[in-house]
């Protein structure tokens, strides 16, 4: 008997970004969309006008590939448009590590900032270097944030997984 996996290519698509960036993590969204998270090594990634953050937020070079923000996409259900672009990030460095997205096409992004100014938080301490978990919410149309905060105790943390439930509640696992 003969094993097919993924029989057909519905689309694929390079980011147009002028920057270096990788892909870390994609989920599927409630009207087949697709959406696709990763890092971007500075200005040049096409952030769409509109979208939350426009602008890179910079970062610190941590080894030869250098500062990062979070760079997110969403595309329509066969590629042929890109809905948004956006980067996510303060001064320090992100990385997403998961993503979900909810009956209502809300993207809840989990990642780990080194940031004292990442997007949506005010209560990490100024003088941190080390890196904690965050947890993003963008709405649909990828102009805004719904929350975002960081889990951190004054350590290194990493990671998230989550999944939604049956009532498309957020769930994390570390």
């Amino acid at each position: 008997e003969t094993l097919i996996i993924d029989p057909s290519l519905i689309f694929a698509s390079f980011t147009g970004s002028t920057q270096d960036n990788w892909g870390y993590t994609a989920t599927p969204g409630p009207d087949g969309s697709f959406f696709a998270g990763g890092i971007v090594f500075g200005s040049g990634y096409p952030a769409s006008p509109g979208a939350y953050q426009t602008t890179y937020g910079g970062g610190v070079a941590e080894d030869v590939s250098g500062a990062f923000d979070m760079a997110i996409f969403k595309f329509s259900p066969d590629g042929s448009q890109r809905l948004y672009a956006t980067y996510i990030g303060g001064s320090g460095n992100e990385q997403p590590h998961s993503m979900i997205c909810d009956a209502q096409g809300n993207l809840i992004i989990a990642g780990r900032t080194s940031s004292n100014d990442y997007p949506g938080v005010t209560t990490r301490p100024t003088s941190r270097t080390d890196y904690d978990i965050v947890l993003t919410k963008l709405n649909a149309a990828g102009s805004g944030l719904v929350f975002s905060t960081f889990i951190g105790n004054g350590g290194w943390e990493y990671g998230v997984e989550m999944e939604l439930d049956a009532m498309d509640r957020s769930e994390e696992r570390r």
